[in-house]
Order: structure tokens, then sequence, then C-alpha cells
């Protein structure tokens, strides 16, 4: 039986500065968990949700569509980057981007 992921993502332009570079492999960045940037977030979940077998389709318009928002991010790079287990715990992937 297939099954569906969906993804919804809200972001408001008054609080999230186009301005901002995702830094790589740093979903949680200022250092507290749950509290890291959006832009970042992004740019790690992508090559992730990829590695996890969603469809390239859906991966291609989630860049798109941070490209839009975060336009200084090379948001092309999450599409094609490569993952693999993590080293110190298998049940992580590390991926190209990190």
């Amino acid at each position: 039986m297939p099954v569906a992921i969906r993804i919804v993502l809200l972001a408001s332009a008054a609080t999230v500065p186009v301005t901002q570079v995702p830094v790589p492999g740093q979903p949680d960045s200022d250092g507290r968990p749950g509290q890291g940037s959006f832009a970042d977030r992004m740019f790690y979940m992508i090559p992730q949700f990829r590695y996890y077998g969603v469809s390239q389709t859906l991966i291609n318009q989630l860049a798109a569509w941070a490209q839009t928002i975060f336009p200084q991010g090379n948001w092309a790079a999450t599409t094609t980057a490569t993952c693999a287990p993590d080293n110190g715990d298998p049940r992580f992937a590390r991926c190209s981007t990190e």
C-alpha cells in the first residue's frame, strides 16, 4: 500500500529575513535544540527527505520554494545531495550538504 507524505510549510516574510544564508549541516545553528533558523532546517531536511524516499519531484519543488524565500542559499545542492548512514549512529543519515 503506498504511503503518502504530506508536508506543510509556513513562513512569515515579517519574521524570516530573505538575506539569510543557510548554514550547512546545522538544523539548530544557534546551539539550542528546537531553536535553529528555518533556512538551516530546510537546507538540512531536503536531502534527508530524498534519502528516505520522498519523490524527486517533491524534492525539486521544496528546493525551488526555498529558493524563493532564501535566494542566497545553494538550494540546487539539496536536490542532488548524496546521503549514507551515519558512522556514529546508523539510524541517522549524513548527507553531502552537511
